[in-house]
């Protein structure tokens, strides 16, 4: 007598052909979100490539509204908040990669220190713009120097390479808040 061979019970051959169709799903999922994944993430403005920034070659940030924080009274109500709006578009401008912007809101000091080239090497080197996630003020002081108003502006930034505070340091020149350390 021949024995046939065993045949598998149709329980055991249904699991197997779910198994291998589950498979083969999951493989052409797969495969398609390798392929196309990177196409559907795109946003529209990535057609025709994003602005580039002329000084570093970096995708530009949205510009930043122009603001110049005039100063009417240095002493008066409200210089503390006008300190602090200038310190935030400072930053705000290094955040952009606006550093010709930035050099702008310096004082004549550090102009007398660093042309703007330099100043826009040094800030390209450091990376201290692109490396900065958000900020907040802590405090803003008023003082007195040397005759005119200046302002500490103690900041909290986010930034994973040096996460401590630091403070920007402002002075009053011909009406405007100027960054000055």
């Amino acid at each position: 007598m021949i024995d046939a061979p065993p045949t598998q019970s149709p329980a055991k051959s249904s699991l197997r052909k779910t198994r291998i169709k589950v498979t083969l799903y999951l493989a052409l999922v797969t495969g398609t979100a390798v392929v196309c994944g990177p196409f559907l993430l795109r946003s529209p403005h990535d057609v025709t490539g994003p602005v580039r920034s002329a000084m570093t070659g970096r995708p530009a940030a949205a510009t930043p509204e122009p603001t110049t924080v005039k100063e009417t009274d240095p002493t008066g109500a409200g210089a503390t908040e006008r300190a602090k709006a200038a310190a935030l578009v400072y930053l705000d401008e290094l955040r952009a990669d606006h550093l010709h912007s930035a050099y702008g809101r310096q004082c004549a000091k550090l102009h007398a220190r660093f042309s703007e080239s330099d100043y826009i090497a040094i800030q390209a080197a450091q990376q201290f713009g692109r490396r900065i996630h958000s900020y907040t003020v802590v405090k803003t002081d008023l003082m007195q120097r040397d005759g005119s108003t200046a302002a500490d502006v103690t900041l909290r930034v986010t930034d994973p390479v040096n996460p401590r505070p630091f403070t920007l340091h402002l002075v009053v020149e011909a009406g405007e808040w100027k960054v000055c350390e």
